[in-house]
């Protein structure tokens, strides 16, 4: 299994003529896996469930390359200001172990006015890390 990759991007849209503007932050973790890989996304160190939280929607987009599973957070709250962890597990298989990779949404970094689209790289994002469980 390789180590997961995440993407961030964000789009502010005007809602309602203009009134305010809707953040929405999209997380998306990748992997290439054989066995097939279970995602499991952490906000903090608790895992996400969508049908507790209507602030988020998980998903996997259509038409993409490897495993992926994408993390919505739909019009940004103040506890959505957290650690993300997309958790990539094929459940001990050959002895494989879990991968996982982080990012700290702030303020500062969901403060873009226009379309924000990274990959995270631990030797460059102070904010993101990488680590085997």
């Amino acid at each position: 299994m390789d180590k997961p990759v995440l993407t961030v991007h964000q789009t502010v849209g005007d809602v309602r003529g203009n009134y305010y503007q809707e953040k929405t932050v999209f997380l998306r973790c990748t992997v290439n896996s054989n066995p097939p890989a279970r995602f499991i996304w952490k906000r903090g160190n608790k895992p996400i469930e969508q049908s507790k939280d209507n602030g988020v929607d998980i998903y996997e987009p259509l038409y993409t390359q490897g495993e992926t599973k994408v993390l919505k957070l739909k019009n940004l709250r103040p506890q959505d200001f957290a650690n993300y962890t997309c958790q990539v597990s094929v459940r001990n298989v050959c002895d494989i172990p879990d991968s996982s990779v982080t990012f700290r949404l702030t303020n500062t970094t969901s403060e873009f006015t226009s379309m924000l689209e990274f990959a995270l790289i631990p030797s460059l994002y102070s904010s993101c890390s990488e680590f085997c469980i």
